[in-house]
Formats: C-alpha cells, sequence, structure tokens
C-alpha cells in the first residue's frame, strides 16, 4: 500500500511529522544514551557537570558579587544556553550524514532529523538546567 502525503490535509500532514520528529527523537535518544534509566541520567548530568565545573572555578576566581548577583547564580542561568548551542550544533552536523538510511522512508525528510537532533538537545540542556536550579534554590 502506497502513502501518498497529497491525499492528506494540511493539519493531517502536521500530525504526521510531528509523529516523525517524535519517533526520530525517542530513536536519537535510545543510540546516544541507551535503553536503561541510566541513560536518562546521563543525559542530565553532562550538561550539569559543565555547568557546576563553571560555577565552581568562577566563583573560587572571580568576585563573588556582581551587581547584586553571584557568579554561580548567573552561569546557572547562562551557561546552558551556551551548551544547548554548542552540543545542538556539534549534534546536527553529522546528523543527515549518520541517519542516511532513514532517508528511504518516505515520510521523513532531513529536516525532521535535524528538528530530532535539536529537540533533544534542548530537551537535555533544559533537563540539566532545571535540576541544578532546583539543586541551587534548595541550597539557597
Amino acid at each position: 500500500m502506497t502513502y501518498k502525503m497529497t491525499d492528506t490535509t494540511l493539519w493531517r500532514q502536521f500530525a504526521i511529522q510531528r509523529r516523525v520528529i517524535w519517533a526520530l527523537v525517542m530513536r536519537e535518544t535510545i543510540t546516544m544514551y541507551g535503553r536503561e534509566g541510566l541513560g536518562v541520567v546521563w543525559m542530565i548530568a553532562e550538561p550539569a557537570m559543565f555547568v557546576v565545573g563553571v560555577m565552581v572555578i568562577f566563583s573560587i576566581i572571580d568576585n563573588p558579587y556582581v551587581n547584586g548577583i553571584t557568579v554561580a547564580e548567573y552561569l546557572a542561568v547562562s551557561y546552558p544556553t551556551l551548551l544547548f548551542w554548542r552540543n545542538g550544533t556539534n549534534k546536527v552536523t553529522k546528523a543527515i550524514e549518520v541517519n542516511r538510511a532513514l532517508l528511504h522512508h518516505q515520510l521523513i525528510r532531513p529536516i525532521d532529523i535535524i528538528y530530532a537532533r535539536i529537540l533533544l538537545a534542548f530537551s537535555s540542556a533544559a533537563a540539566s538546567f532545571l535540576c541544578c536550579f532546583q539543586f541551587l534554590l534548595l541550597s539557597v
């Protein structure tokens, strides 16, 4: 049975592409972090280690308060954004080359693979930020 994208409405096509991107995100998650729960912990812990390491280094080196904000507070908010940019661009550069076999499926387009990688990098950085932020709130 052949499926044609032109036979459906615009909203149906959006629903199909949303499902395709979600399936690609799940596939990338399993590929990068594995099927076990420890992989999800690593997805959050890897960016958190960078953030905490930079916060400790700059807290020791620099003045603890600049304009009423601690260096740790500033880095807890700003550094995950930098990590998202760096990790997102690094993971997207090889996305098409690594997932070339998936492009034989009619519903999967190259932009879907890129969106899936960006969404995974963003969710990793956001989860790391939320965990670090909760920890910093409890420590204050």
